[in-house]
């Protein structure tokens, strides 16, 4: 397995994703919370454009409208972002504190002509908004900040069909689903993974990905296992569906995140059975991490260590990146982070994963990475008037994946108060680069003045475009092109002492003809003395 860190600077290029709209029927449903003998549904269910299919019932001398389930036709809820149905779960307290009225709630979206959708393959419901809870204690005081977001699911389903309203008289007693209309749910497959994700507009998803072929997929609101205690009289968990669709594969020259994870986190002391929690204190604006700006996400451990011990977010790209393929990051650091010494930054790791694996195939982290190829990280570090360091790096896993999860373990660190700690400016991938690793590093230079000086890299061609070589040198805070320095080795000749102190780094150009990456070099220094014997006139000494 091969990694290198180098300073990386390339095009962030977007491939756009073909989108399939699921327009077939939908259907939902009210899910009673408790016992039969509650106060009923409460303020549970979906709002319009879904309607309501009731059926009135003759007993005796009363008619009554029995509720059966929502449903929708194929001509709302496809590809439009204005109108969307609201999904709400909700609960209410009763008397003496017990449970009251409330229900879970889903919706069920059919694909188009009841056509087979791959195993695998992800359906994304786009929330758009985040979704919203209301009326929950969560004992933000215990918490320091964290809320909950909603406890969301998805299932798939096979051999769906389209749902049944019964029309014509009413019978004379409500017996059966058969007769008074049917969903046609179709049958449950095995396992579904369900993830939150958010695009980088800030624009909410949840991707739901059964393991079996499926024409069918739910996505379900289902009220959060706490105790009575953390509810109000009132209480509710809203999530706005606009839409669900599966998505093609991008290019293998897509070099943008596709989606983030909302926020990840271990070491919480309360534990809500939420299946995505909300982690405004740990991570703010998780999806900057994945804009091509100089916007960030901001990592923090919240104000003590018994709340997070680690905080992470996992970044999806359009596709499958090959072995040979790298992972741009650009990082900033707190001056209270770089104060605690280069070891420290073992803190700061990266997992890549692939296809529906929970297990990493792949793990390192900054520390270890720079040790392994023997860089200063203190070279690459540029710190700023702030105290705080940047670091634009790329690695590679050297194995095939999908997405990379960026964690940062505060609970290395034995610290309690990490605010702003890292930033996350941006992930991207570089398809098959240029390698360069240790030994192909140029090496520092001391020569003396009006003598020759070269430097020289070993670079490692990895596409189909043959590499090409461009020497800089640092003047000031820019890099500027040496004319005519193209070459794998740099020739110095008749060195002045003036250019005592230089760096000198090397853009190499290579990957594959149809999208080439640029990696540079670390830069190394050129140190030019005095040669032996030979006085040291200044200017002050000619004029005097």
């Amino acid at each position: 397995m091969i990694i290198f860190v180098l300073l990386f600077c390339g095009a962030h290029e977007v491939y756009g994703q073909t989108r399939t709209y699921l327009t077939g029927q939908k259907t939902g449903n009210v899910i009673q919370a408790g016992s039969l003998i509650t106060l009923g549904t409460g303020t549970a269910g979906i709002s319009s454009p879904m309607e309501k299919y009731s059926v009135d019932c003759l007993l005796g001398a009363l008619t009554t409208s029995t509720f059966r389930y929502y449903y929708g036709s194929e001509a709302i809820l496809t590809g439009e972002t204005t109108h969307f149905a609201k999904i709400t779960a909700a609960r209410s307290l009763g008397l003496l504190g017990a449970l009251g009225s409330g229900a879970d709630t889903y919706i069920q979206f059919r694909n188009t002509g009841n056509s087979i959708i791959t195993a695998g393959t992800p359906t994304y419901f786009k929330l758009k908004e985040a979704p919203v809870s209301t009326g929950i204690n969560l004992e933000v005081g215990k918490l320091l900040g964290i809320t909950s977001l909603v406890s969301i699911s998805g299932a798939g389903y096979k051999n769906a069909t389209n749902y049944k309203v019964q029309t014509g008289s009413p019978p004379l007693a409500c017996l059966g689903w058969s007769y008074n209309g049917n969903e046609n749910n179709g049958i449950l497959v095995s396992n579904t993974k369900t993830r939150l994700l958010i695009d980088p507009l800030g624009e909410w998803y949840a991707a739901v990905i059964p393991d079996e072929n499926y024409n069918s997929v739910r996505l379900s609101v289902t009220y959060p296992n706490f105790d009575l205690e953390v509810l109000s009289a009132l209480s509710e968990i809203n999530v706005n569906v606009y839409n669900a669709f599966t998505e093609s594969s991008g290019s293998t020259c897509s070099t943008s995140a596709r989606y983030t994870s909302p926020g990840e986190a271990t070491g919480i002391s309360l534990n809500t059975g939420v299946l995505g929690l909300r982690l405004d204190s740990l991570i703010a604006n998780p999806h900057h991490a994945i804009q091509d700006n100089n916007s960030y996400a901001s990592y923090s451990s919240g104000i003590s260590l018994s709340i997070a011990n680690t905080v992470a977010q996992t970044i999806y790209f359009d596709h499958t990146a090959s072995a040979n393929d790298g992972v741009r990051i650009k990082l900033g650091f707190s001056k209270g982070l770089i104060d605690l010494g280069l070891a420290k930054l073992n803190s700061i790791n990266f997992k890549a994963y692939n296809m529906e694996s929970e297990t990493p195939t792949w793990e390192g982290n900054l520390f270890n990475l720079s040790e392994l190829l023997g860089l200063n990280l203190l070279n690459l570090i540029n710190i700023g008037q702030d105290g705080r360091g940047m670091l634009d790096m790329v690695f590679k896993p050297g194995v095939a994946f999908d997405r990379i999860k960026v964690e940062f373990n505060a609970g290395l660190l034995g610290l309690g108060v990490l605010g702003d700690a890292l930033r996350v400016y941006n992930i991207s991938l570089v398809p098959v680069a240029p390698e360069l690793l240790k030994a192909g590093q140029p090496d520092s230079k001391t020569v003396c003045e009006r003598d020759e000086a070269k430097f020289s890299v070993i670079a490692t061609q990895t596409g189909d475009r043959p590499l090409t070589y461009q020497w800089q040198y640092l003047e000031g805070e820019t890099w500027t092109d040496i004319s005519g320095a193209d070459l794998p080795e740099l020739t110095l000749s008749n060195v002045p002492l003036s250019a005592d102190g230089r760096r000198y780094r090397a853009a190499i150009t290579g990957g594959n003809q149809s999208c080439p990456q640029t990696i540079y070099s670390a830069d190394a220094v050129l140190n030019v003395t005095l040669k032996p014997g030979k006085p040291h006139v200044t200017i002050t000494d000619i004029i005097n």
